[in-house]
């Protein structure tokens, strides 16, 4: 005998499930999970150890055989590529000298001399290592393995993190200490190796924290089962409940905001304002899911338990404006929901641009998910107020209420924020006269081909919102890109100034060579100038107190250091920790200019150094400067999508990206405004006129039909895979039903079927397609950039 389950059932396997979850979640935040992780991380690290030593061994026999010639990674079968996913290393040295190595992970010295330690924990440029020596006569052959990488700054290339096979946050620190600390590491034989620091928010991985925030889930889905049986079986007035149930997913979703609950949640990037923010009330991707899924929840209430009749004789209307006032209502509620999608564009990071697949990431699932659950709140609805309505109104009259309704809706838009949402007020006009042909029959029976129709309006007006308002937000980029512009700077140029100043303030060389007076200029230009500031134009000036400076440009003369005290006091920004000014000089070009002063015992104001730094014409940048860069420091992303090209007095001097600018600003459409949008060879480009002939235009591509058919297969089969999950999954009737094989179903199987697959297969080999161009792509600038990184090594 089965017992029956009532509405509390449901209300205590949520808070069972919140326990539970909760328990969890203590253990992972507030007890001390890293004890089991760092074991995990000993054993694993002894595990790789012995591999080691067997690795160095097999080296060894190949490198001391009298056939060897020069290959070391041809060490056994099939080990090349487990060498590099557990980071092992090889160096072979003969006579002190590097004469071989496996590959370039390890960041290796070319003399044996420069390595202090031979066994045990080393510490080299790019991270920590386990290193173990063999020698062979003259041939001393170093194993390393990769523990954690530790660079001087980090990127979206460089990050700190541990070895994959170490399952350990990024976080943790590594320190040499003492056996008595509280997590030391030994090695195999029991020697000391390190210790492990503990360090961040929590102690654990964030893969763990998963496990407790899918039961917090599954328990909100529970309470809100619990809900809806107490929303069907309360007597109280139908308005009242709604109320309640609004109240009530209020006082949730606050207590989770003001609360903090759980905190679990907090921890994970989905509820993070990394990628999503537009207030207090809704300060993150993830919440903007909860809102989503709580407005679906209750406008589901709304729609299936709303009685018309008993409403409507609870009214004094007439039934034909009672329901004219709920298209209205449900009017309104699209215009509400093109909001929210739009500010949800506007104001993240993650891309819509479904056409550019290789960008889509898990929080833009979650994001178009969760407006997919918004579009399914209100398409409920307005089949429901139609079904309700089909008695009253013949589809002419209906299609005249709704268009007035539509009407009158953008004009009080219009009136209000001067904008109209173009796209909501067809969406409702175009779901309403839908639902007036098909909703009878589909509230009535599952039929597959009205749920088609419905979701490609679905996807139609998603992918019009989504790639208009990301127009909007691009455009709105262009316009910040090109004030920026005005004052570039080149964030890699100034980490070598910052390190140059550093070597330039201990270099005995500089104030003999001034004494001497000849050979300054050669050694500073050689010694630091002739690397990465081969793309400059560098200009240096010797001044003492009585010299002057030819003016060029005013023809007159100057005292040298005054001018270029005056200069830098009126121009110049100061690098912090350096005395490296950048020039906001409006030249068209990225200007720095150095001063460095040193006493002179015949000369009252001393000697000083100025060096002017002018990016040359056309400057593009060579190598990978991102490598070189902090994170802090790199430019946004978004940036990359656009071209730029930058003109001072009306000739071109700088210029980015693959679109061929004119030399002469001229040759485009001219315009007395300071911002002015235009379109030619299939781009947008504003034209930012800073001052007199000097002009930054930035481009962008626009979107074309295509990339809406490109998108539209991606789209459509994600919201039907969804809706048919939540009609299976809430149809207790449609999941009983036996599905009858006559002919009408095979027909409606066989073309629908048709139809899904081929969309399927568009979608599966697109993907594929640009994942594998994705690759190749960038496998060749890997290249192209490695070649011009090892080129300015070479050079330096």
């Amino acid at each position: 005998m089965f017992l029956k389950i009532n509405k509390y059932s449901f209300l205590i396997f949520a808070i069972v499930l919140f326990a539970t979850a909760a328990f969890f979640e203590n253990g992972l935040l507030k007890k001390h999970p890293e004890k089991y992780l760092i074991e995990e991380f000993r054993e694993e690290l002894h595990k790789n150890e012995r591999e080691l030593s067997v690795y160095l061994d097999r080296i060894a026999d190949l490198v001391t055989a009298e056939d060897f010639e020069g290959n070391i990674k041809d060490s056994g079968e099939g080990t090349k590529r487990s060498r590099k996913e557990k980071g092992f290393g090889f160096l072979v040295y003969v006579n002190g000298n590097l004469q071989y190595w496996s590959d370039r992970v390890v960041s290796f010295y070319e003399n044996e001399d420069d390595i202090v330690v031979s066994e045990g924990l080393i510490r080299l440029p790019n991270g920590y290592y386990l290193i173990k020596k063999l020698v062979s006569d003259s041939t001393h052959i170093y194993g390393l393995h990769l523990i954690k990488y530790n660079y001087s700054y980090e990127n979206k290339y460089l990050l700190n993190s541990f070895n994959e096979t170490y399952d350990l946050p990024h976080g943790f620190r590594i320190i040499e200490g003492s056996e008595d600390d509280l997590y030391p590491v030994s090695g195999v034989n029991g020697n000391y190796l390190f210790s492990v620091e503990p360090a961040g928010d929590y102690f654990c991985t964030t893969r763990q924290l998963y496990f407790p925030g899918f039961l917090y889930f599954i328990g909100l889905l529970t309470l809100l089962l619990f809900f809806r049986r107490s929303f069907m079986e309360s007597e109280a007035p139908f308005f009242l409940k709604l109320a309640s149930l609004a109240i009530a997913l209020f006082i949730v979703y606050w207590l989770h905001l003001i609360f903090k609950i759980p905190k679990v949640f907090f921890h994970l990037d989905f509820f993070s304002p990394s990628v999503f923010a537009l207030n207090t009330w809704l300060p993150s991707l993830g919440d903007f899911f909860l809102l989503a899924l709580f407005f679906l929840f209750w406008m589901f209430n709304f729609g299936k338990d709303l009685d018309v009749d008993k409403m409507q004789d609870d009214s004094l209307l007439s039934r034909k404006i009672f329901f004219s006032l709920h298209f209205l209502f449900n009017g309104s509620l699209y215009l509400l929901i093109n909001f929210f999608i739009r500010e949800l564009i506007y104001n993240s990071t993650i891309s819509f641009s479904l056409n550019r697949i290789i960008e889509i990431s898990a929080q833009s699932v979650l994001g178009i998910f969760s407006v997919g659950l918004l579009i399914l709140a209100v398409i409920f609805f307005t089949i429901r107020i139609i079904n309700c309505s089909q008695n009253d109104f013949n589809l002419g009259g209906l299609a005249v209420i709704i268009s007035g309704i539509a009407l009158f809706l953008a004009v009080v838009q219009y009136i209000s924020v001067k904008n109209v949402y173009y796209e909501a007020i067809f969406f409702f006009v175009g779901s309403s006269i839908l639902a007036s042909l098909f909703s009878k029959r589909y509230l009535q029976q599952f039929t597959l081909s009205y749920l088609i129709i419905f979701v490609s309006a679905a996807s139609l007006y998603s992918l019009a919102v989504f790639y208009t308002t990301t127009a909007d937000k691009q455009r709105d980029e262009q316009k910040l890109m090109a004030v920026t512009l005005v004052a570039e700077r080149d964030p890699a140029a100034e980490v070598f100034l910052v390190e140059m100043q550093e070597l330039i303030s201990v270099d005995p060389e500089i104030p003999r060579l001034l004494i001497e007076e000849e050979g300054l200029i050669d050694h500073i230009r050689q010694t630091y100038f002739s690397g990465y500031f081969r793309q400059y134009d560098v200009r240096f000036f010797v001044c003492t107190g009585a010299d002057s400076l030819f003016i060029e440009m005013d023809k007159r003369m100057a005292p040298c250091i005054d001018f270029f005290e005056d200069m830098i006091g009126t121009q110049g920004e100061r690098i912090k920790g350096t005395n490296f000014y950048f020039m906001d000089n409006m030249n068209g070009r990225i200007s720095y200019t150095g001063w460095l002063h040193y006493p002179l015992s015949s000369e009252a104001r001393g000697v000083s150094i100025f060096m002017e730094l002018n990016s040359e014409l056309l400057f593009e940048g060579i190598g990978f400067p991102e490598l070189l860069m902090d994170k802090s420091l790199a430019k946004p992303e978004n940036y990359k999508k656009f071209d730029y090209a930058k003109y001072y007095g009306g000739e071109l001097t700088d210029k980015h990206g693959e679109y061929n600018y004119n030399f002469y600003v001229y040759s485009y459409p001219a315009s007395a405004n300071e911002f002015e949008y235009r379109i030619w060879d299939g781009m947008e480009h504003l034209i930012y006129h800073t001052r007199q002939d000097n002009y930054v235009i930035v481009s962008r591509e626009l979107f074309t039909f295509t990339d809406y058919l490109i998108s539209f297969p991606y789209l459509f089969v994600f919201y039907l895979l969804s809706i048919l999950l939540f009609i299976f999954a809430g149809s207790r009737s449609l999941r009983k039903r036996s599905v009858k094989f006559d002919l009408k179903f095979r027909i409606q199987a066989a073309i629908i079927s048709i139809v899904f697959v081929s969309l399927l297969m568009v979608a599966i080999v697109t993907v594929w397609y640009n994942v594998r161009e994705y690759k190749e792509k960038h496998q060749n600038d890997l290249n192209e950039k490695m070649i011009s990184i090892a080129g300015e090594i070479d050079i330096r």
